[in-house]
Order: structure tokens, then sequence, then C-alpha cells
């Protein structure tokens, strides 16, 4: 399993919670965008690039599937990426990786869980297949497809998708999408080759027993314009269901939550009406092919959206109208078994969109603000809908002032707008809770008036943020104002809201500076973070501020905490973390010395019961900070990565916290190069770099393990040479095994080195293991003893490029059968199915009739 470069995870480790924000329903989702495919560690795909060793990209875990691009332009996707590189042919291998040993868990959308979290799932009998032998054993018949890509699993296992994108020969300026699915049992094809012109997605549905293979390209018919086509397979024939579903605008496809339905929806340009577009949604049976209802039009450019339990669609959009000068919204909801529209179409004045509350409320909100037709005031509308009749429930809201945010869960709905009044400088924010039950107000209208530094020079624009709490029962909302001329004239006002009762709770906390969103509550909701950054207008320097209020009734707790900053840039959100309890929080900062350009970070402790800051800032170099708690919150581990402004050079730096007096345990951990550092529960920490050596220039990767109790070095410092990784073995957290590749761009030849690490003493376990061929991928079995590694090396000096399949003992580093060797060019990527009984392993090489794809059936013991 591939982290990156110097990454680290050992054993059974912690899963780390992310923060609880809230957005509108409608918010825009996106996965990672295009890049090598799972498993990719940059292998040399024709010849041999060094560099492109030393900087290894992040795989996926095993089973996941293919991510959605990030610049695509639908809604919702499910899987993981797809490469797009040159036009060349993929070389594919499909290895059985069986055992007997205990399986994975696969979650519901066909991914395998973290390796440090092992479960006790076991693969059925089919999964499993045959007997298992020492070497890996080349089963099935080539399969050959141009371009390169990426491959996916389904959920079982017994599926998968091959995926590659190609220039067309005939059309340069056309790519050609081709996906094969492929029987892993045998590794044999199932139907014929799916080909659609132009840039291309694939996934399977939640069951595994349907493939969706969506691509959109320019259309000819509609200059300027995208033309999207979607196929649907059944994935236990390969046939195709149905005919090919085509929509104007550029989109891929998308299931819905339960794999039941298809949508193909996309916005573009109305011929008929030069400058207005037109948004349509196709709905598809996913178990017959057959659309299902006609297809649903809204003037305007908008989006569709499923609910999450995929019996209903919301179609928005807003359009310029001529008639009353100004955009209207319209929103239908469709029933997603008949396509049938439910309700009246909604249709507000304004420009807005439209979204689904979450959890299990029956409800959806339509929203849009414009200008009131005889005063100019910007008015705010908002529907609540019932999803169950499409009826509107209660009346429509109405509240002066542009829409900040909308933020919805099962039972409440939040709207806030604001409203900039230049004349006395200041804003005013108008916070309403509605009943998603009901469509009424709870409460009062929650107001607030912000008074800017100084109205002089108004120049710059307010805008807010929402965040519920875990339990919803909170509301932090905050607006902050940004004047664009005047970096002292911004300031921050905040509120918390009690969501039961619309009432507000304490008094609104005003801060100069602009918010920092992050995570605002605590794990147990008890206390919520304010940060704010801004220049100081008496002292002309720049001050991040931090507030703690105690979530029961509002207050502030404390004092404000003010960090002083030379030249901020800013405050790393990431950095803004609470511990378990709650207890503590840590703030960072990252500043710029306008004279040197020298970066500097300081994170301050801070003591959520009392407010009070916890010992002194640490203060690192660099302007990329980072933190975490250990899991039983009495330790706080910093880290930094500074790039030296002459040489280029970087430099990590670590230091330990005791959370309970602030104080530093032990020296600062400096490492040359560029790394990451990890708590390894409550008594380790790990440190890895990977620098080049300052007089070969070839990389060197670094580690070094920390007493977490005493902060002091275990050991002494691991090097071994090139850029490598560590995965996450099964040893329970005892060792941490690092995989390295070395290139040797003069004589043609790459390896890769393999060494332990002893957690408990720092020391390296054993002897250094060699592999002939620099890395691809690694994964470790799902029972831990059983790493499989593939390596990608010429043959000779002027090539043919080979892949090599190799296992090795977890505990030991011995190899265990013999090297399966492939022909066919450079290993790119390695994809395993989510109960580690199944690998795709990607190679291609550049020729004249492109590249061979090899796919094999392993039995690995």
């Amino acid at each position: 399993m591939w982290l990156g470069i110097g990454a680290i995870t050992l054993g059974v480790g912690a899963a780390l919670a992310g923060a609880a924000g809230t957005a509108h329903a409608d918010s825009k989702g996106g996965g990672p965008g295009p890049g090598t495919s799972a498993g990719s560690r940059g292998a040399p795909s024709s010849a041999p690039v060094s560099h492109r060793v030393a900087a290894p990209m992040r795989a996926k875990p095993a089973g996941a599937g293919q991510a959605k691009p990030a610049d695509a332009p639908d809604r919702r996707a499910y899987g993981a990426s797809q490469s797009r590189w040159a036009p060349t042919q993929l070389a594919t291998l499909l290895v059985d990786t069986t055992s007997a040993a205990t399986g994975r868990e696969v979650d519901a959308g066909g991914t395998a869980r973290a390796y440090s979290a092992r479960l006790a799932a076991k693969p059925t009998t089919d999964q499993q297949g045959a007997a298992a032998t020492p070497t890996p054993a080349p089963i099935g018949t080539p399969l050959k497809l141009a371009g390169t890509g990426g491959a996916q699993f389904n959920s079982d296992g017994t599926r998968a998708l091959i995926t590659t994108t190609a220039l067309d020969p005939a059309n340069p300026s056309v790519s050609i999408n081709r996906t094969v699915l492929v029987n892993t049992a045998t590794g044999a094809q199932l139907g014929v080759t799916v080909k659609l012109a132009g840039t291309g997605f694939s996934q399977f549905n939640l069951a595994g027993t349907r493939a969706l293979i969506s691509a959109y390209t320019s259309d000819p018919a509609n200059p300027g314009n995208y033309l999207t086509q979607a196929v649907l397979i059944d994935t236990a024939t390969g046939a195709q269901l149905g005919a090919s579903v085509k929509v104007a605008g550029g989109t891929y496809a998308q299931f819905d939550p339960g794999g039941n339905r298809v949508l193909v929806s996309a916005y573009a340009s109305d011929p008929a009406h030069p400058g207005h577009y037109v948004t349509r949604a196709v709905l598809v049976d996913a178990a017959t092919g057959a659309q299902v209802g006609a297809t649903a039009k809204l003037p305007g450019a908008g989006f569709a959206q499923f609910a999450g339990d995929g019996t209903r669609l919301l179609l928005s959009a807003y359009d310029f109208d001529a008639a009353d000068f100004g955009y209207t919204t319209r929103a239908v909801l469709l029933d997603t078994s008949t396509g049938g529209q439910l309700g009246a179409t909604v249709k507000l004045a304004g420009a807005g969109n439209a979204g689904f509350a979450t959890g299990t409320s029956p409800r959806a909100t339509v929203t849009a603000t414009g200008a009131d037709p005889v005063t100019g005031t910007p008015i705010t509308r908002v529907v609540v809908l019932d999803t169950g009749t499409g009826a509107q429930v209660g009346a429509t809201l109405k509240l002066t002032g542009n829409l900040i945010t909308v933020s919805s869960n099962s039972a409440r709905t939040l709207v806030a707008t604001k409203s900039l009044n230049a004349p006395n400088g200041t804003v005013t924010s108008r916070i309403v809770v509605l009943d998603t039950a009901t469509g009424a107000q709870v409460g009062a209208t929650t107001k607030m008036n912000m008074t800017l530094p100084h109205a002089a020079g108004l120049s710059g624009f307010a805008t807010g943020f929402a965040q519920l709490s875990s339990d919803g029962s909170r509301v932090l909302f905050s607006t902050y104002f940004l004047d664009a001329g005047d970096p002292t004239n911004q300031a921050t006002q905040s509120v918390l809201i009690d969501t039961a009762t619309g009432a507000q709770l304490g008094v609104p906390v005003q801060l100069a500076g602009t918010l920092v969103v992050g995570r605002a509550f605590s794990i147990d909701d008890a206390r919520a973070l304010l940060v704010t950054n801004g220049k100081d207008a008496a002292t002309g320097t720049y001050l991040t501020r931090v507030v703690v209020l105690n979530t029961a009734n509002g207050a502030q707790i404390g004092s404000t905490v003010k960090m002083a900053n030379a030249g901020v840039v800013g405050v790393s959100a990431s950095s803004q973390q609470f511990n378990l309890d709650g207890s503590r929080a840590v703030v960072s900062t990252v500043a710029v010395d306008a004279a040197t350009g020298a970066y500097t970070n300081r994170t301050v402790l801070i003591n959520t019961v009392t407010g009070a800051q916890v010992g002194a800032p640490v203060q690192l170099a660099g302007k990329t900070p980072s933190s975490q708690f250990s899991n039983d919150g009495a330790r706080a581990l910093i880290s930094s990565r500074d790039q030296d402004g002459t040489t280029g050079a970087y430099t990590t730096r670590v230091v330990l916290l005791n959370t309970a007096t602030g104080a530093q345990l032990g020296p600062t951990v400096k490492l040359p190069g560029a790394g990451s550092a990890w708590l390894l529960g409550n008594d380790r920490a790990l440190v890895s770099t990977t620098a080049p050596d300052p007089v070969t220039g070839a990389p060197v990767t670094r580690a070094v393990v920390i007493d977490v109790a005493t902060g002091s070095q275990l050991g002494t410092t691991v090097r071994l040479d090139g850029s490598g990784g560590f995965d996450p073995s099964g040893t329970e957290g005892t060792r941490a095994v690092v995989f390295t590749s070395v290139a040797d761009v003069a004589t043609n030849t790459y390896k890769t080195l393999r060494l332990a690490i002893d957690v408990a003493t720092g020391a390296q376990i054993g002897s250094t293991v060699e592999l002939p061929g620099s890395l691809v991928e690694f994964q470790v079995s799902t029972d831990g003893a059983r790493t499989f590694v593939v390596t990608t090396a010429p043959t000779s000096a002027v090539r043919p490029w080979t892949t090599q399949v190799i296992v090795l003992d977890t505990a030991t580093g011995v190899q265990i059968g013999s090297t399966l060797t492939i022909a066919g060019g450079a290993g790119q990527w390695a994809t395993f199915s989510g109960f580690m009984t199944r690998a795709l392993i990607g190679a291609d090489a550049t020729s004249a009739t492109g590249t061979v794809t090899t796919t094999t059936l392993l039995r690995i013991t």
C-alpha cells in the first residue's frame, strides 16, 4: 500500500475522524483529479526516468475503483481515479492472490477497509478460488487496449473494469475511451469492448451487477457545447442493457445510492434562445436499461441529484428572465420509480438552487435571491418541499439580504443572509431556523449588526459560514467581512444557535480579522472554536485570535488568545484540531518575513476547559504545519516542512508536547528532506523524510522513532537509499516496513530495497532485502502475513521493460516462491480486490503498434 514519500502506518492503527462540517445539500462534491491508476509509483512508462521514481503517486486502497476526475461536471461519482496519459496501449495483469487467511471487510461502496483496522470478514469459497501455490501461476489470455488508464473491481471482486483513453488516430483532437469487463474467475473478457468518444468514466453499482460507462466530447451539432453518452452493462454477461443514452452537455452518468437507477443530467446552450441554457435529466432503469419516464427539462443552467434513498430526483436551474429583468429559479421533484413529476414546478424570483435535507428527513429546500422590483433590496426566498408528494410545506420564507448559506439536517434547516450597509460601515446578518417537518420558522429571527473597524473606503464584501454540531443541536454561524483595499478593515461576528428552539445562545462574538474555516466543534460538541486572522489597526502587525465558546450557553470561556505574526499568510485549517475528549485544541498560523521571504509557523495549545493558552507557542520554520493528538490526548505532535529559498532543499522538524503543561518533550527532531510524522498510539512517534544525498544527489529515505513518554529518539536514524514509502505490516504495530526505489540512470538499472524497523527500539530488524526493478506497488495480505510487491525494470540498456510480481513474508522479508516476470512494458499500477483475492497490474510501452496487455490469473500462498 503506497502512502507517498516516506509515509508510514503500522499494524492496527487508529482511524482518524474528519470534521463534521455542513454544507447545503447540493454542495458540489468531487473526487481527486486525473492521475495515475491505482498503485502507480510513477514507474517509467517506456524509458528510465529517475525523477518519476523519486516522486511516487498516492495509491488507493485495495478494492477501490476509479475516482471522478476533478473537472468532471457531474455532481456525484463513486470509485477511484483513472489516468489520462499519452496515447499508448495498456498492459494488464490479472492476479489471484488467493489464501485461506482471514479476508477483508468491504464497505457499502465496494472499497476495502484500511489495513490499520483488520477485520474478520472472510471471502467466499468462490472468491478464494482453487488451491494456492507458492509461485504466481499465469492463467488466461492477453487483453489489449489502446491508450493508458486504470482498473477497478466490483464489491465482491468477481468482476473488473479496465478503462483506457487514447487519441483517435483518425482525429487526433478527439479521445477514445475504451472499457473492458473481465470475469476475474477466468480472466476472460465478457462482452465487447465499449468505445466512447471523449473523456470517460466507468463505475460499478453498489451490488456490482451493473457497470456504467460514460464519456463526453464536443457536440458537432451545437458548437461550443459538449455531448454526453452513457452505456449500461450487465456484468453477468457483458451485454449492453438498453440503448445508449445521449444528453446535451458535459457530464458523467451516475448510479443512485442503491444502484437501481442511472442518471444522466447536464446543461447546454439553447440554440433556439442564444445566451440561454437548458438543463436536462434522463433516468434509466438499471435492471433493464430502459428510460424511466420522459426527459426532464428546465430552462437555465442547473443540475440534478438523487435523494439519499434513491427514490426521488431533484432537478433545479436558474435562467435570466427578460420580462422581469432578473433571474428565475425553477425546481421539479421526480419519482424515480416512474420518472413522473411530483407536485408543481417551484418558481422563485432570483438565482438559486435546490437540495435535499440530510439524514432521514423527507424534505428538500429550494432557495433563490433576487432584487425587490420596487426598492432593489436583495430578498432571499426559501421553499420547503415534501419529497413524498412534491407539495410545498409551510409558507415561503422571505428574508432580507443576500443568501449566505443553507445548512440542513433531518430536523432543521438554517438559512442565513447578509446585508452590507455602506454608509455606516456595518454588516447585518439574519439567521432563521426552519422546522423541516412543517416548514415553519422555529423561534425568532436572529439579527446581528457587525460594526467594521472603520467605514472609510468600504470596498469589500461580506460572506459567512455555518457549521452544525455532530448531534445537530447547535449551529455556529459566522459572518466575516473582507476589505480588499484595507487589511485592517476586516471583522468576523459569530453566534451560537439552539436548533431546537431557534434561540440565540449568549451574545454574538466579534473579532478583528477574517474567519478561518476549520473544524469548529469538539468531538463531544461541548466546545466550539473561533479562529480569525487579521491586521491590527493599532500596531500594524498581524494577529491570530482564538476564542473558545461553551456550547451549552454560548458564553466565551476565558479570554481571547492572541498570536502575533510578522506578516501572516494564514492559519492552517488542518491544524485546527481537538483531542478526543475535547479538553485541548491546537491552532497553527503561518507567517512570512517580508524582508527575507522566510516562512515561520507557530502553534498554540488551548485548554478548552478554561479557554487559556497552555505553555508557550511552538515556533518552527516552514509554511506547512501539521498537528495530531495521541489517542489518550496526553501528547500533541507538531511537525513542519521548510524549503531553503536558495538551495531548494527541504528540512522537516518535529516537536512533541505534553498537553497537560504545554512543555516540549525532548529536543526538536530535525531531518533533511520533505517528510511527515505520525503518532503511533500513545507510546511511539515516527518521522520519515526523503532527500537528495548532498554528495551524489541520489534520493535517501530516513526514519526516526521517538519515545512519546520522553520525546527522546530511540536508536539511531535509519537510512535507506532511494525514495520510499512504508507499508502497514501485519505485526500489530511492532514494526514498520519501508520500501524504496533506487534508480541508476547511467547504467539503466533499478532496484527496490526493503527493511523493517522495530518501533520498540528504533533499530533495524535483520538485513535489507534487495529486489529487482523499480517499485510500482506493494500491498499487504488480509492476514498481514504476506506482502505482494510489483516492480518494473528494463531487461537491457535499450529495453524492453518487464514487470515482476514478488511475494514476501511480511515478518521476515524472505521471498515466498519465485518471481513472476511479465513481458510487455513497464509496470505502471496495481489494483487489488476487496478481499485481496485478485489483482490487476497495468504496464504500458510505446511502440509502433502500441502496448501489449497481459492478463494472467495467479494463485499465491
